[in-house]
């Protein structure tokens, strides 16, 4: 079956309905611009050769999907959706799934520890590395002076910041690159840290980026944390970060034994066995320290038990010691299903109590 025909094949009278009116939308009509980019860019569905008239038609099938399951546009691509069928699609959690158990089994008057890095660092600083300052007026100026002295780079950050959006490594060697760093950092109000050298084995992936590990974990009814997913992230070419938003590859690990258990994908859907810059192979690899890192996942996770659902990064040091180095609320999901296609729907639905 050619992928392009199920969108016209597994939708009902009505549903086709709704998806033909919200074609016509003003809405519609922009989505349907970029979707049709998407498919020309997209891994698998750009070597499909559609033409207009099938792009339309899937479009219509997301549109149907979207009002249905509540998948997003990159839902939709990532999960290779056009070549399911409802059964299938009703077991991956999708975008709009992801957002009503984030408002069940998260507080708001807890989201603050998770939206502002200063108020995450003051919490959770014993499992994070000591080396930083963060950048509040003036009078930090001395300190800022006084933390970059013995350092020849600094990461500098947003405190609000996601998707590793606005993240930099920057020389602080001369005093005019020291000024213009403390400039910026005291303009945009952001954090200072020295830079985290990650361990040989896990950079050998890509020695640019600090390649870290994204561990999904739930608390239940009980307050009982579980590790439900498990992804290692590693960045390309000259990227500093290993977010899959910044080019980055990622790979499914096995939360029992810390195995990489599938090739290397990325946003765009392409699939690496190895990876593109340094050639290691993903699948069969075994992350150092694991069970070091699924103590300290499951205690982190219950620091807090009023936010039940979080996606926390890790990175391994030089020392094999494991360092926290932000909570993701709510966690993405894609990150963890995209890898090998792996529906976690139930999963999380039943560890949660939902």
């Amino acid at each position: 079956m050619r992928p392009y025909d199920i969108g016209m094949l597994r939708t009902k009278p009505v549903s086709k309905a709704i998806a033909f009116i919200y074609s016509k939308t003003s809405t519609g009509k922009k989505e349907l611009s970029e979707f049709t980019n998407l498919c020309a860019r997209r891994f698998p569905i750009k070597t499909f050769d559609l033409n207009k008239q099938q792009i339309q038609s899937l479009f219509k099938d997301y549109a149907y999907l979207r009002y249905k399951f509540g998948f997003s546009m990159i839902d939709y691509f990532l999960y290779e959706l056009y070549r399911g069928s409802e059964l299938v699609e009703s077991l991956y959690m999708s975008d709009r799934d992801r957002i009503k158990i984030h408002y069940k089994v998260n507080q708001s008057d807890y989201l603050h520890y998770f939206g502002d890095k200063k108020d995450f660092y003051n919490i959770f600083k014993d499992y994070m590395q000591k080396d930083c300052i963060f950048i509040e007026n003036v009078n930090d100026k001395s300190s800022f002076e006084k933390f970059v002295a013995d350092k020849d780079r600094v990461v500098i950050k947003p405190r609000d910041g996601q998707r590793g959006i606005g993240v930099e490594i920057v020389q602080v060697n001369t005093e005019e690159q020291i000024q213009q760093t403390w400039e910026k950092c005291l303009q945009d109000r952001l954090l200072v840290e020295g830079v985290i050298k990650g361990c040989k084995e896990i950079q050998t992936f890509h020695e640019l980026s600090l390649n870290t590990i994204r561990i999904s974990t739930v608390l239940d009814p009980q307050g009982k944390a579980h590790i439900l997913s498990a992804t290692i992230r590693t960045g390309t070419g000259a990227h500093v970060v290993d977010n899959g938003h910044s080019d980055g590859v990622y790979a499914a690990i096995d939360v029992d034994t810390g195995m990489i258990s599938t090739i290397g994908y990325n946003a765009n859907g392409d699939r690496f066995p190895v990876h593109p810059d340094s050639g290691k192979a993903f699948a069969g690899f075994v992350v150092p320290c694991w069970e070091q890192l699924r103590n300290k996942a499951i205690e982190v996770a219950e620091v807090i038990p009023q936010m039940r659902y979080i996606g926390w990064d890790w990175v391994l040091d030089t020392n094999h010691k494991w360092l926290l180095i932000e909570g993701n609320e709510p966690g993405g999901i894609d990150v963890h299903q995209h890898p090998g296609f792996v529906m976690k729907k139930r999963q999380y639905m039943k560890e949660l109590g939902l």
